[in-house]
This record gives C-alpha cells, sequence and structure tokens, in this order.
C-alpha cells in the first residue's frame, strides 16, 4: 500500500525535457511514462497533447492518471465527460463507468454511485470487475445506515511530524516513542540531483514531550541506508526490535520489497539484517503478532498463488529467529481486491482492504481469532473510516490510543488534497462505571441523615473503604473500577443496619450502578411479653421443629442450626443433664441401610453441639432407623414426600440429670415444644424491647449488581447465650484457579471447589455470586471445624457476553461468609475463578 502512493503518487523520475516536443513526441513520452506507472508525469504529457491536437483517444488514460495519481475530483469529472460524450464508444473502455463510480463513492457521491455501478452491471462481463462492484455497492448501502464509531476522536494536530509529500505505516512501542516512513520534501520530487536528498523516504522517529509531540528526526544510517528507498515500518510494543522494508525500483515500478529487522542497542539501532525465511518474497506492511500461541509476522505480499491483488499472509517464527514458508490467511480474510496493513492485538487482526464492503477506497476491518479460524471481517465503521483511503491502524496495549494513515479531508498534500497521506491519531474515550444511590424507608420515602460506606472486596478480603454521610439528602455516589465486587454498608439512626453486595463484573462501556437501599425501622419498645410454661418430664421426648432431612441424606438443614441452638441453651441452663440426641428415617429403604443413616444423621446433630462447647458425654447419639414412624407411612403405603418427611426427624429426651425441666415459651416464638404438658398458671416478663432481629441477608443479581433484601426473621426466644467464642473460620480449598480450556459456544462447564474448614469456628456461607454465565451451588449447612464444603459452579458458554467470545476469559466468584472477622467486623470473604476460552 505504501509504494502505490509513494512512487506512484508522489515521485516523480523523469525531468521536464528542455525543447518545445511535437504532438507525436508528447504522446510517445506520455505512452512511456503511462507504461512506467509515473502517473503524474503521464498526465501532464496526455494534457500537453490533448491542448494541442484535441484528440479524445488519450482521454481515457488521462482519467486513469488522475485515478492513481489519487486526485480523486479531477478524476471523477474526466470519466464523467466520457461516459457523458456521445463521440466516444463506451464499449471500448470496459471498466469506465466501474472507475466512475468508484471516483463517485470516494468524493461521498453514494446515490449517484450506486446509480452507476448499477449501470455498469447492466452490461459488465468480467466477472472479478463484477464481484468488486458488489461489493463496492454494499459499501454505500453500509455508507447510509453507519453511525460514527462511539467515543472516538481522529485528529490530524501534528505539525512536526507529517510533512507535506507523505507519511506512512505509524507504529508505537509501549514507551510512547513512534516510527513512521515519510518524504520530507516540499514539492514534487523529480530525480534530477537538486532534491536528491529528499528523493528517499526514510525512517523517522518522533517523541512526545508532556502534551506535544516534537520533531521528527530520521534513524541513524544502519537503519536508513543512504541511496535506498524504505517502506513499511514496525516497532515491537517493547521497543526492542524495528521491522521494515527496502524497495528496489526498475524505472519507476517497485519491484523487490525486502524486509530487514534492526535490534536496539543503547540509545539507536543494530545493524539491519535480512529476515530469514522471506527472502525472495515481495513482503510490505510487516507486523509481528501471534497465532496458535506462537509468536508470527504478518504481511502483505502479491506473490503469486494468492486470492487477488495483495493479500494477507502470516509465517511462524522459528527457534533461530528466521521464519518458516508463508502461509496464506485464507478466503474469509482475502479476496478479488487488496488486503494490506495488518495489526494484531489480543485476539483481533485489525487491516485494511478493497475487497470487503466498505464506505470509501480502503477501510479498515477486524476479523477476531477463536483459536481455530477467523471470524467474518467487520468495517469499523466511520470515524475510523472516511471515503478516502485509510489504512495502518494500530492501538495502544489499553485499547484507548491509536494511529491511522489516511488521505480523506484535512490532510496535508503537495497538489490535489488528496494525493498524499498524513498519520492521524486516534483517541478512544475511556468507559467509566460509577453508583448512584439512595436510601428510602419501606415506604419508599427519603431517609435524609444516613451514612453509607462503599467498601471495595480485595482478594477475598475488605479493602478501600470510603464513607460518607448526607444530613441534607438520601442520595449517595462513587465512581467505581471496572471487575471488582462492592460491599455498600447504610445506617441512620432509627433503622437496621444494611449491607448490600454487588459488582461490575461484564460491564464494558460507560455505565451507571444504581441503587436505592430501603431501610427497616427499629421496632418500638414493648412494655411486657406474656409467655407460658411447660414441663418436660425425664424420658419425654422434646421434639424439636425443623430438624428434618432431605431423603437419603445425613445432611442437616439450615433450618437445623436454630433448633440445636434452642437445645444447646438448655443444656446451659441446666449442667447437670444428659440428653439422647435421636435420629429417624421414613420407610422408604432397607431396615439396615435406614438404621446406618439414622444413626449419621443422629451423629452430626451432636457434633454439632458440641462444637457448640457442650461436653461430649453429655450427648448420646442414637439413630433408630425407621422403627419409630409417628404416621401411616409405614412399609408399603403411598406417601407424599411431605409426609415421609414428618418420620425424617431428630428428638431429643433427658436419661440423666434432672427429672423434669421448664420450658418458656414465648407467643412470638418461631419454635413449638411437641411432647410436654402446661405448668400452672403465667408468667409475666418486663423487657425493654424485643430481640432484634438478625441483619436481613443480601442476595445478588451479579450482572448488573442489583441486590435485594428478604424481611426480616423474629429472633428464637431463648434465654441469653454465653458470650461467643473468639477465633475465625477459615475456607482452604484444594484449589482455587481451575481451567476449562477452549470451548464450543453453547458448551457447558462444571467444577466443585471442595474446601475444609482450618478455622477454629463452624463457617457458613452467606452469599456465593459470580457472573450470569454461571449457575452456583453450595453447601447451605454449617461447616464444622476440620469439617469439608463445597461450591460448584457451572459455566454455561450460551449466556456468555458477545464481546467474550474469541477471548481467553478470567471469570471470579465471590464468597461471603456470616461469620465477621472480628479484626474489621465485616463478612469473611474468599475469591474463586476459572478459565475459559468460548469460540464463536
Amino acid at each position: 500500500t505504501l509504494f502505490v502512493v509513494l512512487f506512484v503518487g508522489s515521485l516523480t523520475l523523469q525531468a521536464q525535457p528542455s525543447n518545445k516536443p511535437t504532438a507525436e513526441t508528447m504522446l510517445k513520452v506520455a505512452n512511456e511514462q503511462f507504461e512506467a506507472r509515473d502517473y503524474y508525469r503521464a498526465f501532464e504529457w496526455y494534457d500537453k497533447y490533448y491542448e494541442v491536437t484535441k484528440d479524445a483517444s488519450v482521454f481515457y488514460n488521462l482519467a486513469v492518471c488522475l485515478m492513481n495519481d489519487r486526485d480523486y475530483e479531477k478524476a471523477e469529472k474526466a470519466f464523467g465527460r466520457m461516459v457523458a460524450s456521445k463521440k466516444i464508444k463506451q464499449t471500448d473502455y470496459p471498466e469506465l463507468r466501474f472507475h466512475n463510480a468508484r471516483m463517485m463513492k470516494m468524493n461521498s457521491k453514494y446515490d449517484d454511485a450506486l446509480a452507476e455501478f448499477e449501470e455498469f452491471m447492466k452490461t459488465a462481463t468480467d466477472a472479478r470487475l463484477k464481484a468488486l462492484a458488489t461489493s463496492e455497492m454494499e459499501g454505500i448501502k453500509l455508507a447510509r445506515t453507519l453511525r460514527p464509531a462511539e467515543g472516538v476522536t481522529v485528529t490530524n494536530q501534528l505539525d512536526k511530524i507529517n510533512g507535506m509529500s507523505g507519511d506512512y505505516s505509524p507504529s508505537q512501542a509501549d514507551n510512547g516513542n513512534l516510527y513512521f516512513t515519510s518524504f520530507r520534501g516540499k514539492e514534487i520530487i523529480v530525480m534530477d540531483g537538486k532534491q536528491k536528498d529528499n528523493a528517499y523516504s526514510q525512517v523517522y522517529q518522533a517523541k512526545k514531550t508532556k502534551q506535544n509531540w516534537g520533531d521528527a528526526k530520521p534513524l541513524e544510517t544502519d537503519v536508513n541506508m543512504p541511496g535506498a528507498q524504505h517502506g513499511n515500518v514496525f516497532v515491537t510494543g517493547d521497543g526492542n526490535y524495528l521491522y521494515f522494508t527496502r524497495v528496489t525500483l526498475t524505472g519507476n515500478v517497485p519491484t523487490e520489497s525486502t524486509l530487514f529487522v534492526s535490534k536496539k542497542q543503547g540509545s539507536g539501532w543494530g545493524p539491519a539484517k535480512e529476515v530469514g525465511g522471506l527472502t525472495g518474497k515481495f513482503v510490505k506492511n510487516p507486523s509481528v503478532g501471534e497465532l496458535f500461541s506462537k509468536e508470527v509476522i504478518y504481511f502483505s505480499s502479491n506473490m503469486e498463488g494468492g486470492k487477488g491483488g495483495f493479500d494477507l499472509y502470516y509465517a511462524t517464527k522459528k527457534s533461530d529467529g528466521s521464519y518458516d514458508l508463508p502461509t496464506n490467511l485464507g478466503s474469509v480474510i482475502n479476496g478479488m481486491g487488496d488486503e494490506v496493513t495488518p495489526f494484531y492485538r489480543d485476539g483481533k487482526l485489525y487491516f485494511s482492504s478493497t475487497t470487503h464492503p466498505g464506505i470509501g477506497g480502503e477501510d479498515v476491518f477486524v476479523s477476531t481469532w477463536n483459536g481455530g479460524e477467523w471470524s467474518k471481517p467487520t468495517n469499523m465503521g466511520m470515524g475510523y473510516n472516511s471515503a478516502a483511503d485509510d489504512k495502518s491502524f494500530s492501538v495502544s496495549a489499553d485499547g484507548y490510543h491509536g494511529w491511522l494513515q489516511s488521505n480523506r479531508e484535512g490532510t496535508r498534500s503537495i497538489h490535489s488534497k488528496t494525493c498524499c497521506d498524513d498519520l492521524w491519531e486516534v483517541s478512544l474515550v475511556q468507559p467509566t462505571i460509577g453508583i448512584e444511590a439512595l436510601v428510602v424507608d419501606k415506604a419508599a420515602k427519603a431517609v435524609n441523615g444516613a451514612s453509607m460506606q462503599l467498601v471495595e472486596m480485595t482478594g477475598g478480603a475488605m479493602g478501600v473503604t470510603d464513607t460518607k454521610k448526607n444530613d441534607k439528602g438520601n442520595n449517595f455516589g462513587w465512581p467505581l473500577a471496572f471487575e471488582k465486587t462492592y460491599a455498600l454498608v447504610t445506617t441512620c439512626t432509627g433503622f437496621y443496619a444494611d449491607t448490600t453486595l454487588f459488582n461490575t463484573q461484564g460491564i464494558t462501556k460507560t455505565f451507571t450502578v444504581k441503587k436505592t437501599i430501603a431501610l427497616t425501622p427499629l421496632p418500638k419498645p414493648v412494655d411486657v411479653v406474656v409467655v407460658d410454661t411447660i414441663v418436660i418430664e425425664s424420658g419425654e421426648p422434646i421434639r424439636l421443629e425443623k430438624i428434618y432431612y432431605d431423603y437419603n441424606s445425613d445432611v442437616i438443614l439450615s433450618d437445623a442450626m436454630i433448633e440445636l441452638d434452642y437445645l444447646d441453651t438448655l443444656m446451659i441452663q441446666n449442667p447437670t443433664m444428659v440428653i439422647e440426641l435421636s435420629s429417624h428415617t421414613d420407610a422408604r429403604g432397607s431396615d439396615d441401610y435406614n438404621q446406618k443413616l439414622s444413626q449419621r444423621r443422629a451423629e452430626n446433630a451432636r457434633a454439632y453441639m458440641i462444637s457448640r462447647g457442650i461436653a461430649p458425654e453429655r450427648i448420646k447419639a442414637v439413630g433408630y432407623g425407621e422403627t419409630q414412624i409417628l404416621n401411616q407411612c409405614a412399609n408399603g403405603v403411598e406417601c407424599s414426600d411431605e409426609d415421609h418427611r414428618y418420620n425424617r426427624r431428630t428428638e431429643a429426651k433427658i436419661i440423666a440429670g434432672p427429672t423434669s425441666i421448664k420450658i418458656t415459651r414465648k407467643e412470638f416464638s418461631t419454635r413449638t415444644v411437641k411432647a410436654g404438658k402446661e405448668a400452672k398458671g403465667s408468667t409475666i416478663i418486663k423487657q425493654d424491647a424485643p430481640t432484634p432481629p438478625p441483619a436481613p441477608t443480601p442476595k445478588q443479581t451479579p450482572k448488573t449488581g442489583t441486590t435485594t433484601t428478604p424481611g426480616t426473621v423474629a429472633a428464637p426466644a431463648v434465654a441469653p447465650k454465653p458470650a461467643a467464642k473468639t477465633g475465625m473460620p477459615a475456607m482452604t480449598f484444594d484449589k482455587k484457579l481451575v481451567e476449562f480450556g477452549r470451548i464450543k459456544k453453547g458448551e457447558k462447564r462444571e467444577n466443585i471447589y471442595s474446601f475444609t474448614n482450618t478455622g477454629d469456628v463452624p463457617l457458613n456461607i452467606d452469599i456465593v455470586s459470580g457472573c450470569d454465565c454461571t449457575t452456583l451451588t453450595w453447601t447451605e449447612t454449617t461447616v464444622l471445624p476440620g469439617g469439608k464444603g463445597f461450591v460448584k459452579a457451572i459455566f454455561d458458554s450460551a449466556k456468555a457476553e458477545p464481546e467474550d467470545l474469541g477471548k481467553a476469559l478470567v471469570k471470579d466468584i465471590t464468597i461471603v461468609l456470616k461469620e465477621n472477622n472480628p479484626a474489621n467486623g465485616y463478612p469473611i470473604v474468599e475469591e474463586l475463578s476459572f478459565k475459559v476460552f468460548v469460540a464463536k
């Protein structure tokens, strides 16, 4: 692409003749220059010849000169005169209407261009031109619907970089240094010895100082060999290697383009070496990238065996620094036109093409590698592309800065306004995320005077916090970071505190997380509570509610913890009491199996109470299997699972110590003692206020961070418990990061993350959250010290975001425990993750 412009569009290699020639000589010289592709000089001679002879037979060549010299306005007028002329037999020029339509398009006359392409198609016979015309028409339709790329600004304020004669192939290292190729002449170059220094393109470097670019300076002679034409340049991100081409001309036509590389040495560059493996190939537009997890070099070439004009190729780098044989990127990328200026970044290949439907001449396209194939190229849209020629697009590692080479409107030009290319700087607006939170009561009325703390959860622990108080309003706001998990802790006088979790995972555009925090008011003080008393005799069962089990399971369900805590309180109040803790099954299954299952259930309940501080010798665990069925659901009787569940229970009875105990049952208690008899009389207990309910449990919708808070639950009516133990639980996982590998879209992968509670107190999982594409289940029962639990993750690639396809993804899973860290009072948090590559 570079030399089509450099040597055809910007160089003149023939001096002006000294004597006035004859018309015959003018035509001879014009034809010679046309054959040599010196279109600027050929146009001058055709124009002189036409002025003298008015011979319309040269008008087609004259128009082709203007087109190839990239003077699109004059070329359109010239082709248009031929189309309109009645003296010209258009069948003698089968490409005439095609060229005329294309010049209209590149002058942004889309409606006129479409009509002209349609006229061309009526009589066209050349299959290649018909295919290109079809693509051009699709591009016109695309131009009518494409909106400017969102957040993209393309500017040309580079006075110290861009010259008048053409600037090409910008490539920027991560350290900010910019490299490009340029002619620095201010006039049309004539190879007559007077402009010798300006007649050769060289590689330049420019550095940015604060906000401005400094003067561009040519590199030393180890790179810029005197008397040589230097083509496209590419610098690796680390700034250590510079790839560029040198071109050999035969007359005025580039016939060889050879790839060289130079290695950084101190503040300069080492001697240029020809790149091995690509010798003898016409190579331009080099760009180092990756494919099949190996370093490759992408380039453009018109070597034999291609799909059209110039095609894109890649060659894999070998251990000795040379490259394997080139491989064509295939018909998805390459077509009948030209594909040039490849640039690879993070699984995406950017390039310019005249094959695929575009809005101008050469447009920038992008294709994504999914691990096995390239996606259909997508036009980058307005902003990146214009009605003129746009190429050599590259983007920085952070994705917010890039470069273009273009002759679009605003380019400096040495003669026509579109003859020459400038470098254009591309800036992309970086998306931002913020949160707006409102505090209201349960009636949705504003609550002023609240305090809110934003807590960033980092690496499974509480990270940076920021607290705000709003005495006059109920609104709060903060900027947020991408791919983070946060907690909002809201407090206000007269209300229970609220903790809301949310995250910013999967958000890629500017977005505002909006939250409405509905606080629950504290209850009004209660003067008295009426209670009654039940007497339990020794040997009578205390049939606890909710100590039930799932079918064929010995795992204690979460509701059972409240009941066992209540039994724990009774044993603390009666320190001599020894109990039998018995478990039962339903009638399904064999007698022997049920006996063993019930024994395991009883042992699990006993282990839980021991973890609460009850001496082991005070609890005897007995499994009765199916020997004590409470209803009609015996062997052979069909019953619902709910009826069977009534038999899957745990009971307690006194076997030593007091002969009877009194149990106080408050009216608001959620618990009912199933056995025993009422004592005579009732007792009035005075208290200032009912026991406050536990803090509401936040539940998360990971995609948007939406949080819902269930209603509060009345506290158990039990005697005060002893002070809680010191220490904290700890989750030790077998593996916290797993590899799912490469999967096709629509497939699922799952993993069970197993953990051991290596802490010194029981562990309870409150929340497990991740992306919408992951279904999560976990151990819902208490995990005792030394006990084991799990978190199961099922990744569904069908729910992956479109922008995630064709990428190596790392998805995080956040675990929040019910237990707080004694050091800071916040819930304990753990992080898991998995890696996956989802192909389209």
